[in-house]
C-alpha cells in the first residue's frame, strides 16, 4: 500500500489518542480558538443556557455591537469606512483602516474626521470591545470549567500547555476557579 493509498481510520485515531494521553510521557498542547467562547451560552441574565447567545459574540456580532453606540461624526466615519470594505467588513478590517487613516491624515480631514479624530475613533471602537468581551464565565460548569477540571485532574511529567489565538481571560478565569 502506498502514501497515496492509506486510509483514515477513525476509531483507530481515537483509540491512539487515547493511548497517548494516558501513559502521560508525550507532551500535550491544547489550543483555544477565538471561537472558544461561543462554546459558552448564557440567557438574558447571565445564567447558563445551552440555548442562549454566545457570552462572547462571534466576530460579524461583535463588529455591529461594537459600532452601534458612536455618535456623530465617530459614526459617520465608522459608517463611511464599514460601506467602502467588501461585505461591509469586519471589526479588525475597520479598524486597521481606522488606523491607517489615522496615520495618514494628520491634519486634513475626511468624512468629518482628521488624523487626531480617527486616534479618537479607535479608543472609542477598543474601549467597546472591550466591554464586549470584558465577560464574566458564568455560575456552573461550561467548557472552560471542563478543560481545567481534566487539566488539574492529571499526573504527568510534562505538563499540558494551553495556547489561546488571542489572551482569552476565560480559560484564566477557569483555572482561578478551581
Amino acid at each position: 500500500m502506498s502514501a497515496l493509498d492509506t486510509v483514515h481510520n477513525p476509531d483507530r485515531f481515537m483509540a491512539d489518542l487515547r493511548q497517548i494521553l494516558s501513559q502521560g510521557r508525550k507532551r500535550i498542547g491544547v489550543l483555544i480558538g477565538a471561537g472558544g467562547p461561543l462554546s459558552v451560552r448564557v440567557d438574558a441574565h447571565g445564567k447558563l443556557d445551552p440555548t442562549g447567545q454566545p457570552l462572547i459574540p462571534g466576530v460579524n456580532v461583535l463588529t455591529d455591537q461594537a459600532l452601534v453606540n458612536l455618535t456623530g461624526t465617530e459614526a459617520t466615519a465608522a459608517a463611511a469606512i464599514r460601506n467602502s470594505l467588501p461585505d461591509g467588513g469586519n471589526i479588525e478590517t475597520i479598524l486597521s483602516k481606522v488606523r491607517l487613516l489615522q496615520t495618514a491624515l494628520g491634519d486634513t480631514p475626511m468624512h468629518g474626521l482628521d488624523g487626531a479624530g480617527y486616534a479618537g475613533l479607535g479608543k472609542s471602537i477598543c474601549a467597546a470591545i472591550g466591554e464586549i468581551v470584558g465577560a464574566k464565565l458564568p455560575e456552573g460548569r461550561t467548557p472552560y470549567h471542563e478543560l481545567v477540571s481534566w487539566v488539574s485532574g492529571t499526573q504527568r511529567a510534562p505538563p499540558i500547555e494551553i495556547f489561546t489565538t488571542n489572551y482569552d481571560l476565560l480559560i484564566e478565569s477557569a483555572f482561578s476557579w478551581r
